[in-house]
């Protein structure tokens, strides 16, 4: 299966183990790196470190997912965007070769953990919306149109 339809095929597992992932990260994290891996999707793991967080404030943290690119970091950047809680945000990848993707948030006190979570919350239910709205769309259409006979010649 392509990448990106696996990714839109199970976007919310994804962001539910994510999700997961981070808080305990955060909270069982001793370094300034900490590499967690999360639930396996199609015999691969999706990767999902915390670095150059400051332990002292919360607000302010880099999140690194590992085997992505611009089409999940783009997607999370937008939602984090449309906080009111984020008074920064903005992702990078390190390198082109590398498939990797810097996600920095900071915000206005809350924790960045949390707010990065809703977001990854919020985006899911995005997800789900426009793939019901979709398959509404596609029964409705099938529904309307009448199925035609093939006229086969011998």
């Amino acid at each position: 299966m392509p990448k990106k339809n696996r990714r839109w095929g199970l976007l919310s597992s994804i962001f539910h183990s994510a999700v997961a992932e981070i808080a305990a990260a955060h909270e069982a994290t001793s370094a300034v790196r900490k590499t967690v891996a999360c639930t396996p999707v199609l015999g691969s793991y999706w990767y999902l470190e915390m670095e150059h967080g400051s332990f002292s404030d919360h607000s302010k943290s880099t999140f690194s997912l590992s085997d992505e690119d611009h089409t999940l970091a783009n997607s999370v950047r937008f939602v984090l965007n449309q906080d009111p809680r984020v008074s920064f945000c903005g992702y990078s990848i390190p390198h082109p070769s590398d498939a990797r993707v810097n996600i920095r948030v900071q915000t206005t006190g809350d924790s960045a953990r949390e707010v990065l979570k809703d977001a990854c919350q919020d985006l899911m239910l995005m997800c789900q919306h426009v793939r019901s709205t979709f398959e509404k769309a596609v029964v409705d259409h099938k529904m309307s149109q009448p199925v035609k006979d093939m006229s086969i010649k011998k």
